[in-house]
């Protein structure tokens, strides 16, 4: 008898099952990719802007909360400040912070140099807290490139969603909300960079 009660609900727990599973791997596709922007200018850095001419740009992408980053920058006008201190994570970060704010970096991202080393690609996948995402679709992340004569920065700007309704239309659901994060208690991973962590 118990054979047969067995048999009856078993379909219906593998089924239950493979629901589950499924929808929690579909939980990180959820939401539509939004696509995120900066150009990279000296105008942009906050303390003591530079004037060099150099300049920037980044990509990325944010799928569930996993970011992918890549961009180029050339014409600094020095090397990148910590390139013989941590050749893995030279000095392109990403931080947390409005326009006109600067706080310590929370991701650095690798780089492949041009042969004049002012010049070069750079590129990073992030898991992002929910906080850190909240940041970031209301365009308070931003990327700073930092060099030995800029150690503050020479070359930022903030990563803007392409699609801002896009961007706008996540922000109304997630949580927590951009007002309730305080860019100054995010914690970096500056250990751990470009990598998914």
């Amino acid at each position: 008898m118990r054979a047969k009660s067995f048999g009856r609900w078993l379909p219906g727990l593998v089924l239950s099952l493979a629901v589950g599973v499924a929808s929690a791997g579909e939980d990180k596709h959820k939401y539509k990719p939004i696509h995120f922007e900066a150009e990279l200018e000296n105008e942009h850095v906050v303390e003591g802007a530079p004037e060099t001419g150099a300049t920037g740009r980044a990509s990325a992408v944010l799928v569930g909360n996993e970011l992918t980053v890549h961009g180029s920058f050339h014409g600094l006008s020095s090397q990148l400040r910590d390139i013989e201190a941590d050749p893995e994570n030279p000095g392109v970060h990403i931080h947390p912070g409005a326009a006109g704010e600067a706080y310590s970096y929370i991701y650095g991202m690798p780089v492949d140099l041009g042969a004049d080393e002012r010049s070069g690609i750079f590129y990073g996948r992030f898991e992002l807290s929910d906080e850190e995402v909240a940041l970031l679709l209301d365009e308070r992340l931003y990327v700073d490139i930092h060099t030995v004569d800029y150690g503050p920065g020479e070359v930022r700007d903030q990563l803007r969603p392409v699609e801002p309704e896009e961007a706008r239309k996540r922000l109304e659901k997630h949580s927590p909300a951009p007002h309730e994060v305080d860019p100054a208690e995010i914690e970096g991973t500056n250990d751990n960079a470009g990598h998914i962590h």
